[in-house]
């Protein structure tokens, strides 16, 4: 019922089949497909004992599948610092190895903490993320696929680890839970798998960088942009793998040898676990006032000589105005305040999302805070990574974003208006880019501006004040290093800071096609920035000057906050640094400069589209319906409801055909738009989930389903350029019942991820008006073997209006004779469907009030066999 759209590669011709992140098995060729991964009734069915003994301890000379640390380090040197990140204006042989070297041995240094089997396939206390099992596995295999997305290698090396070790858990909600009892290799199968790809990778540089003279310059185009991409992606994953150690029971890890100490503050502490004195045993805080003397620039130019993912390209100039900044992120003595008040306790400093979080998770603290007496005593100490120490009060503390904002509101009331007349809240991009130094700011001139480009961990924190790139093994006091000429300390470096801003592309954005859903999933309003970077971070996973990165506000990283005060009133979120959809249906607009909305290419976008949708899918029930269809003699009564009557021949079918329905079976609404469909879907499946290449299509489906017994308020177009009045109408009250079974979602219908995460595989999926909108429909049906279970229905409904402006003729299901109804027939039935049912059902779209778009789709029912 909407389209999904294909973003352009970087050269302006749509990436291939080939380039193509592996997000579905299609990408080598069937032949190659591999057994499946196997689900099994436990976790603990991975515990064989077959490495066990050898996981205890310091680990042996087995465990190194690349270079041993004491290979990389000088004969006095006990501990491994991350590199900087490299220029790529001119890299050798040398170079690129250096890299390799540091960033795969940083990562089995850290891997190398884990005690035991256990350690391994445990899932995470919250079930959001994989086992650590799959993050031994799974940034190896990305040098493999992405390699051969490039070319630089021929063929995949284990078709099974790189298929079940190749796509992550985005976790969705704060309570969806991913499913973890699967089995897995066992650590000596990816040890063995490791080795195979190192050597790979050492002859890709070798055939692609020869000779101790020879220099290549890598940028966007060159083949080699994927191995330096590959070794991003293991550095994010070096410090996400630590956040996930970090949380994992103490007795499960200990402190690697080779791996940097903690801050010496760390052992200095006192034993005070409780009331910390300000001035004493933490910075007192203050308020700094922030004069930007120009608008704020953000983007990297396309021209400079170091790896960047997709979102950091492109530009936006944004005017702000003056703001003051806390001189100090957050610490714990600051913060432990909140919570000795209550502040955990008390519903109004929560935001409705925050507040849900937190009773779900009976959080009365910050996570990484170790009870250390009794309940009420508010005694507590620290876990580092590795180790629980007496609470180091003058480190930032790590939060999530619903604390960081539950803190603010807090701060706000407590101080009652003082200092902060207009409320308090955590900083936006542009104005953590405002309070930098100068000449790190957007676009930065050279590499020599960014410390994480010049300076490696054994040297970043003396030379120049920060603590990135692995400088410690911990946090450091948020006084340790001096302020900037703003007066601020560690705007970059030592803990992530939590934003007000969505996750948003840069106007100019484009996907590059070896990665091309690194950042799109992730602009859909549910992803918040955080910015500067942490102790952990390295290279452009974070510690660089242009890294954006983000994650949704439920999520634990090395992550902190610094509290902005406003310094007039404001409507939040400002429009020139947010995307947010309005609750009554208007398209996400990310505006620059003067507040100007960035246009949209895309025609499912705009606001009039978010409207003429949400009429056709909740405007044609009785009692509405003449506000958006006229009345008349001979109206078409048939054609109302087009998403309804969709929603109830798939659930009829499916019942028809024996496919399952009810409280234990789930639905798959693709190119869902704003909805209809799913809510209609609800009442007869436990599991709904609607996916939408729109970002308004998608956000408006969400604001219904946060409140569904609300009005949906749109407006109808009547003549000219006038509109109606405010149509208001609710969802049936069967659907509203049980709207918090469905989840909608971003996606790409060409490109999806494993069923698993969707909440599959599924039952029925509806495929509502979708085809004749995709840029390649076949790659959208070739996925539909591993999202439908065996013997679910799928019904496809299409008017096959082949248009170039969306699919690319080529790419048309039609053939000589043939009409696009028996070539789909055809298609399906080569992924193992068949076809049980046809039909016609019509529906409008109103255009205006005497103008209707009448349309006659073709529904098409298939089981899989």
């Amino acid at each position: 019922m909407s389209a999904t759209a294909r973003t352009p590669s970087s050269n302006g011709t749509e990436a291939s089949a080939k380039n193509r992140h592996f997000s579905s098995a299609s990408a080598i060729p069937e032949s190659a497909a591999p057994r499946e991964q196997q689900e099994v009734d436990s976790w603990e069915a991975n515990l064989t004992g077959a490495d066990e003994a050898r996981l205890h301890g310091p680990r042996g000379d087995w465990w190194w599948t690349g270079k041993s640390p004491r290979e990389l380090l000088a004969a006095d040197a006990t501990a491994l610092h991350s590199l900087p990140q490299p220029s790529l204006g001119a890299v050798t042989e040398a170079d690129a190895k250096r890299y390799l070297d540091n960033t795969w041995t940083l990562s089995e240094i850290l891997l190398g903490a884990l005690q035991g089997e256990e350690a391994f396939y445990r899932p995470p206390y919250h079930h959001l993320r994989h086992p650590m099992i799959f993050y031994y596995g799974h940034p190896i295999t990305f040098y493999t696929n992405k390699l051969y997305v490039a070319g630089l290698v021929a063929n995949p090396i284990d078709r099974y680890m790189e298929d079940i070790f190749e796509v992550g858990v985005d976790e969705m909600s704060w309570d969806d839970m991913s499913k973890n009892a699967m089995q897995w290799p066992t650590i000596g199968e990816v040890n063995e798998y490791r080795r195979k790809v190192y050597a790979m990778v050492n002859q890709v540089i070798e055939e692609n960088i020869s000779g101790p003279n020879s220099t290549v310059r890598v940028d966007q185009d060159h083949p080699l942009w994927a191995l330096f991409m590959a070794f991003e992606h293991d550095r994010i994953h070096l410090e996400t793998s630590s956040v996930l150690m970090r949380e994992l029971p103490l007795h499960l890890v200990r402190k690697p040898e080779f791996w940097p100490e903690v801050h010496p503050s760390a052992r200095a502490q006192t034993a005070r676990a409780s009331d910390p004195r300000q001035g004493v045993d933490f910075p007192e805080n203050e308020l700094v006032t922030v004069n930007p003397d120009a608008p704020v620039k953000i983007g990297k130019d396309l021209d400079f000589p170091s790896y960047g993912w997709d979102n950091e390209y492109g530009s936006r100039e944004v005017e702000v105005p003056s703001f003051a900044a806390g001189k100090f992120m957050v610490s714990n003595g600051e913060f432990y305040e909140f919570v000795k008040s209550g502040g955990y306790r008390e519903r109004r400093f929560w935001t409705e999302d925050g507040w849900g979080w937190r009773a779900f998770r009976n959080m009365k603290w910050p996570f990484f805070w170790e009870q250390a007496g009794p309940a009420g005593k508010h005694e507590y100490k620290l876990r580092t990574l590795f180790e629980v120490v007496d609470m180091p009060w003058s480190w930032p503390v790590n939060v999530n974003k619903h604390e960081a904002t539950a803190f603010c509101n807090w701060k706000a009331e407590k101080d009652g208006g003082g200092s902060f007349p207009f409320g308090a809240r955590l900083a936006a991009e542009p104005e953590h880019l405002a309070m930098r130094e100068p000449q790190e700011r957007h676009p930065l001139q050279r590499p020599e501006d960014d410390p994480a480009l010049v300076f490696g961990g054994s040297e970043i924190s003396t030379q120049a004040g920060v603590n990135l790139n692995l400088a410690f093994g911990s946090e450091t006091p948020v006084d340790l290093h001096p302020a900037n000429a703003n007066g601020l300390h560690d705007v970059t470096g030592n803990a992530w800071e939590w934003s007000e801003c969505d996750f948003n592309p840069l106007p100019g954005f484009e996907v590059h096609p070896y990665y091309d859903d690194f950042s799109t999933p992730c602009f859909d309003g549910e992803h918040n920035m955080i910015l500067g970077g942490s102790f952990m971070s390295t290279g452009d996973a974070g510690a660089n000057l242009h890294s954006r990165y983000h994650f949704r506000p439920h999520f634990l990283q090395h992550s902190g906050f610094r509290y902005i005060a406003p310094q007039a009133p404001e409507a939040w979120p400002a429009e020139h640094v947010a995307m947010k959809l309005a609750s009554r249906g208007e398209a996400a607009t990310l505006a620059q400069g003067s507040g100007d909305a960035a246009a949209s290419d895309n025609v499912y976008e705009t606001a009039n589209s978010v409207n003429q949708y949400l009429a056709l899918h909740y405007g044609q029930q009785p009692g509405v319906v003449d506000s958006t269809v006229r009345a008349h003699e001979g109206r078409p009564e048939a054609a109302l409801n087009f998403p309804q009557q969709c929603a109830d021949l798939l659930v009829a079918q499916a019942r028809e055909h024996g496919a399952r329905v009810g409280d234990d079976a789930s639905a798959l609404d693709l190119g869902c738009a704003v909805g209809g469909s799913s809510f209609a879907l609800a009442p007869h499946f436990g599991k709904v989930t609607g996916i939408d290449f729109s970002h308004a299509f998608v956000n408006a489906a969400r604001a219904i389903r946060k409140q569904p017994t609300a009005r949906i308020s749109f407006t109808v177009p009547v003549e000219g350029s006038s509109e109606s009045g405010l149509i208001e109408t609710r969802l049936a009250p069967e659907a509203a019942e049980v709207a918090s079974r469905v989840r909608f979602e971003q996606g790409d219908a060409c490109s999806l991820p494993e069923a698993e995460s969707l909440g599959g595989p599924f039952d029925a999926v509806l495929m509502g008006n979708l085809l004749c909108r995709l840029p390649d429909p076949r790659a959208c049906i070739s996925s539909l073997p591993r999202l439908v279970r065996q013997g679910g229905v799928v019904l496809m409904c299409s008017p096959f209006s082949w248009l170039e402006e969306f699919t690319p003729r080529d790419k048309w299901l039609v053939a000589e004779g043939k009409t696009s109804a028996e070539v789909l027939k055809a298609e399906m039935a080569k992924h193992g469907f068949e076809q049980v049912h046809s039909r016609d059902v019509p529906l409008l779209i109103r255009e205006h009030e005497r103008k209707y778009q009448y349309i006659i789709s073709n529904a098409a029912v298939f089981v899989r066999r």
